[in-house]
């Protein structure tokens, strides 16, 4: 069912009660939805989504300690289980990096250190996994370029933390995207240009 379809958890319950047939299959815990006898898929959903929103306030808080090392990080999003609220708790957080020209490398090393120290001074911390580090004219080339629905899928669902005007630039340039995933393109790409720093209203970049 799409997000924010009802305004509160009481509409939400009593368009299911209303429902004789629906209200017998179906169950409402929390805002969260889940057949009756799976309640506890519904208390699942919504730890994860918690657990989610906590993972995307630490890892605005390493890219902060981050960027003051590395200004030359144009884009920095979060995707995997995290960007789909529904981080498990042995699930990493994956990030997004792009940067300036020939920075790449020592980007890599800079977040990898920052990375480790955090996670020996706490353990308990999920760790911090920087599953796509790319330059910006190799990423605007495979953004125009590639055909890949992984890469369409990861883009698209891409929680944007800092650089909305270059994340906004790369879908701009990859329509592709829009015949392999055409309703999830349609809404992101507005959405990109609703605010210059961040996307979808996370903290300003650095």
């Amino acid at each position: 069912m799409p997000e924010n379809r009802f305004p509160n958890d009481g509409v939400l319950k009593q368009f299911l009660v209303t429902d004789e047939r629906l209200s017998r299959l179906v169950a409402e815990i929390k805002g969260e939805l889940t057949l009756r006898g799976r309640e506890g898929l519904a208390n699942d959903r919504r730890a994860q989504r918690l657990r989610a929103h906590d993972r995307l306030s630490q890892a605005d808080d390493f890219l902060r300690s981050l960027g003051k090392m590395c200004p030359w990080i144009e884009l920095a999003g979060i995707s995997g289980s995290t960007a789909y609220a529904g981080a498990k708790l042995e699930d990493d957080i994956d990030f997004f990096l792009v940067t300036a020209p020939r920075r790449l490398w020592i980007s890599l090393l800079l977040a990898m250190t920052t990375a480790r120290i955090r996670r020996i001074r706490s353990r308990n911390s999920p760790i911090l996994c920087f599953n796509r580090l790319v330059e910006r004219n190799n990423c605007i080339r495979t953004f125009r370029e590639s055909r890949e629905p992984l890469l369409a899928r990861e883009a698209l669902n891409l929680v944007v933390l800092r650089g909305n005007r270059l994340y906004r630039r790369l879908l701009a340039s990859a329509p592709w995207m829009g015949t392999v995933f055409p309703e999830m393109f349609a809404r992101r790409l507005p959405e990109a240009y609703e605010e210059d720093e961040p996307g979808r209203g996370r903290p300003c970049a650095w």
